[in-house]
């Protein structure tokens, strides 16, 4: 007969031994290499073809500006005025003039910078010796920049992405 009935036979009977599941893999080595081989493939070419995105983050303690910073390690027992005052320094830090004020931190950065390759976010172009617009910069960081308070203390984390690791360090630390 026919060696597929007998394999139906197999496969349609109640109960399943290993000698069932070595018959199924044999039959069917065949398609397992080719998907397999189909998947690593498409693996390794996503992994060559996408971009790295880094991530730097800068983690700042921001206290009451009415304390001294070492006077008390403890949190403020007005928690409700540290909280506001917290996420109003968080909303000027991501304001477009704190922007600003960051690409002209990088633009002096990237004009003595000797690895301007490094600095893609804010080279003209790759390849290129000069740099966008200190607006264009600063347009492009409210995309770049992410300001978070971790929860329940009164340190803001500042994280900054970029395809250059040196790039995303040198964003995160100069916000």
């Amino acid at each position: 007969g026919n060696p597929n009935s007998n394999i139906e036979k197999y496969l349609l009977a109640g109960t399943k031994s290993m000698k069932d599941y070595v018959l199924l893999f044999r039959n069917n080595l065949k398609h397992i290499i080719i998907i397999s081989l189909s998947i690593i493939v498409i693996v390794a070419v996503y992994a060559f073809i996408t971009k790295s995105i880094y991530t730097s983050t800068a983690s700042v303690r921001i206290t009451n500006p009415y304390k001294n910073v070492l006077e008390n390690g403890r949190q403020n027992t007005d928690n409700t005025f540290l909280d506001r005052y917290i996420t109003s320094e968080m909303g000027i830090i991501s304001n477009f003039a704190t922007r600003l004020k960051i690409a002209n931190a990088l633009v002096d950065s990237f004009e003595v910078s000797r690895s301007k390759e490094l600095l893609p976010l804010i080279s003209e172009r790759k390849g290129s010796y000069s740099h966008k617009s200190v607006e264009e910069i600063a347009g492009l960081l409210g995309g770049v920049i992410i300001v978070e308070q971790n929860q329940g203390t009164d340190v803001v984390s500042i994280s900054a992405e970029s395809g250059s690791p040196y790039e995303s360090a040198l964003v995160a630390n100069c916000t």
